[in-house]
């Protein structure tokens, strides 16, 4: 029995030499989630892991004692046939982390249905924890502009970036380095 210990230490030792270990919290897992599906939402067209890494985030937001309400949720659940609604919303979500459900079956990713989820995120982390993250910010900022919804306060913002016309990739880049954010935002 003495051998066995003996032998785990030398792997666990092992290990510890290769193996970085960092400590992390839901909510900074759920934060980093986030960041890096709207980083990807500017920078690739892989709508996939755009999907997958907000909805895992949106899972550990909606499950947090202080969570706020989803809207995306609660407009699905105020849906006359709520039932069908709902399972819409979430099908790619399941799909896209179950291989055992209907492995042959393929679907239709709604094709704005990101931007929405990245903004719902960005809504429920804010109630959360107060702050607002600065590349959910840029989502919302980007779908004023291309769907020409001014659900932001900040409509000279909006005016500037519709003159200025960029590309997806180009949008991130731009605003992080010309909009001063407040002290609201991480």
């Amino acid at each position: 029995m003495n051998e066995q210990s003996s032998s785990d230490n030398y792997v666990a030792n092992r290990l510890d030499n290769v193996l970085r270990i960092e400590k992390i919290t839901k909510l900074e897992a759920a934060q980093r989630q986030l960041r890096t599906a709207c980083r990807l939402f500017f920078t690739t067209e892989d709508s996939v892991s755009v999907h997958t890494l907000a909805w895992a985030s949106h899972e550990i937001l909606d499950h947090h004692p202080q969570s706020a309400k989803s809207l995306l949720i609660d407009i699905a659940n105020q849906s006359p046939e709520s039932a069908k609604a709902h399972a819409e919303l979430t099908e790619a979500r399941n799909f896209f982390k179950h291989y055992h459900n209907k492995p042959s079956k393929t679907i239709h990713l709604i094709e704005n249905l990101n931007e929405w989820l990245l903004i719902d995120c960005g809504q429920m982390y804010r109630g959360i924890t107060g702050k607002s993250i600065k590349e959910v910010a840029a989502v919302n900022t980007w779908v004023s502009v291309r769907r020409n919804i001014a659900f932001l306060n900040n409509i000279p913002v909006i005016e500037n970036f519709q003159k200025l016309n960029l590309s997806k990739k180009e949008f991130l880049p731009t605003l992080l380095s010309t909009v001063k954010f407040g002290q609201g935002f991480e």
